[in-house]
């Protein structure tokens, strides 16, 4: 059919304009080693209240489900590079924490409860054996763990950096 190649390739970019005008979507990651699916953080309880889940959806935009129900405000996901796993930031009530689950969303594990600070913004490594993430009040430390949570280090700190996206 004439032009149907073309009408294939606005698929994405008009799913990724969709997620960019709904006021809920916040984050969203895409993995290398699984094309077609995309985690993103979506407001469950719009005009209740700040209550964010992670879900998972194909890249045309069908089939969301909800990896994260529940009242904990969970958000920036981030692909493991074989796109297996997970990570995430996760409110435990008293500060934030990485999270990271399988990619159907069982086996949630909280990775940073022994840190006194609030992490954010989990990033793996492009072996997919480390996790990088943010922390303090401003963003402004970055540290590295395994990918399991242990050995965990400092790796940097701005002082007086502003915390920016």
């Amino acid at each position: 059919m004439p032009g149907s190649k073309d009408a294939r390739g606005l698929v994405a970019p008009l799913v990724l304009a969709l997620l960019l005008l709904l006021p809920a979507a916040a984050h969203a990651a895409f993995p290398l080693a699984k094309p077609g699916k995309i985690a993103f953080t979506r407001d469950v309880t719009p005009g209740l209240g700040n209550d964010p889940d992670i879900f998972l959806m194909n890249a045309d935009g069908s089939n969301p489900v909800d990896l994260t129900p529940g009242t904990a405000d969970d958000n920036t996901p981030s692909f493991s590079p074989d796109g297996q796993r997970i990570a995430f930031a996760r409110d435990t009530g008293s500060s934030f924490d990485i999270w990271v689950m399988n990619v159907d969303g069982s086996g949630a594990t909280d990775l940073t409860s022994s840190l006194p600070t609030e992490e954010l913004e989990p990033a793996f490594s492009p072996d997919g054996k480390r996790i990088a993430f943010t922390s303090g009040a401003m963003a402004t430390d970055v540290w590295v763990m395994n990918a399991d949570g242990s050995g965990k280090l400092h790796r940097r700190h701005r002082q007086g950096a502003a915390h920016r996206r």
